[in-house]
């Protein structure tokens, strides 16, 4: 009898836990495409004029290509920007939408203390209605931190990431085709990253890390953007 009862209680709970081990399978693996999310040194992830063209022509992968207008000095900008396998909604960010993030970065980084953090950015290529125009004025870039969840981490527990803003330089005059390129990890240091960008000819660095308390640095290592 006993034998019965506890059968049939397992019975009851087994699609359940079935469901739960399920779910959390299919959250790490997608995590996982995020935590290594790479594409090849020199990867336009936003580009004006001639660079528009090209991210138009190349798929690169899965990412999908919307076309972005920049509303900046009263001028519109015309441009194409990339964004990675949708990172942005998979943490329900409030102030998202999909045709005014380009994604420059996408990685797990490694503070210097061992913590292991999905670390993103995005920059803001196309004008927000609720955007004071003095923000669109300037660059402004969500850099994103997660916490990646484990297999021990309940489906309750909903996937959430630290979201800030910053401002960066300003955007040049609209004859001066802007590009950035896709951010690679730093080999040499696990909690630093980097990101290439131009502004016509003249090229720079951004150069990111990860600190021990959570958060990300982002500063112009050289280039038009530095000292801004």
């Amino acid at each position: 009898m006993l034998l019965v009862a506890g059968a049939a209680t397992l019975a009851t709970f087994m699609p359940r836990m079935w469901t739960e081990f399920g779910y959390r399978v299919g959250r790490r693996s997608y995590e996982r495409e995020l935590l290594n999310f790479a594409a090849a040194p020199g990867t336009l992830a936003y580009g004006e004029g001639s660079a528009s063209t090209t991210i138009a022509a190349d798929t690169a992968g899965s990412w999908i290509q919307p076309i972005s207008l920049f509303q900046a000095r009263s001028a519109l900008r015309g441009g194409r920007s990339r964004n990675a396998p949708g990172w942005q909604s998979w943490f329900s960010f409030l102030d998202y939408s999909l045709n005014v993030e380009t994604t420059l970065f996408l990685h797990e980084r490694v503070s210097p203390n061992g913590a292991r953090r999905l670390v993103a950015v995005a920059c803001l290529t196309s004008d927000l209605p609720w955007t004071p125009q003095s923000r669109t004025e300037r660059f402004a870039f969500r850099v994103a931190v997660a916490t990646p969840a484990t297999m021990l981490t309940s489906s309750s527990v909903r996937a959430t990431a630290q979201s800030t803003w910053m401002n960066l330089g300003k955007w040049p005059d609209v004859k001066t085709p802007v590009r950035f390129f896709v951010g690679q990890p730093d080999p040499a240091d696990p909690s630093r990253f980097t990101i290439d960008y131009a502004f016509g000819d003249a090229t720079g660095t951004l150069v990111g890390q990860l600190h021990d308390d959570g958060t990300v640095s982002l500063v112009a290592k050289d280039g038009p953007l530095a000292g801004q």
